[in-house]
């Protein structure tokens, strides 16, 4: 590989996976769709990353530290009682965060996945346009 290749070469990366190059023009069919050196995905992708993250949520959401928190008393120690409580109270917000961002990140993949379909489908109509017009 020359230099400028490598400068401008899209490297798909995928979990779990080693990173590689995309082949000359930049499209690859990819288990869930087209990849483009362009947009990076195709259509669909973007939507099923999204329902990924959401999948993921669910035991976040479930997160549920006031009952252990409040067992601390138990312990007969107020400042290991005092501990816990902060500690259930610090991991408690700490999940709930992450919820939120994650499920900001997933609307605005499903929102991007929207935009790009609309806009595939300008595209296509405005192409069948001109091609009819050239007919």
């Amino acid at each position: 590989m020359n230099s400028a290749f490598e400068k401008s070469a899209l490297v798909l990366a995928l979990p779990g996976r080693p990173p590689r190059r995309l082949p000359a023009g930049g499209v690859e069919m990819g288990k869930m769709g087209i990849v483009t050196a362009d947009l990076g995905v195709g259509p669909g992708v973007l939507k099923h990353g999204a329902s990924d993250i959401l999948e993921l949520l669910t035991p976040v959401e479930k997160v549920d530290l006031k009952g252990p928190s409040e067992e601390g008393a138990a312990m007969g120690d107020d400042s290991a009682a005092e501990a816990l409580v902060t500690f259930c109270a610090t991991w408690q917000l700490g999940a709930e965060f992450l919820a939120d961002g994650a499920a900001t990140l997933a609307g605005g993949l499903n929102a991007a996945n929207s935009d790009y379909a609309e806009t595939d489908e300008a595209i296509r109509d405005a192409v069948n346009s001109v091609k009819s017009d050239l007919s």
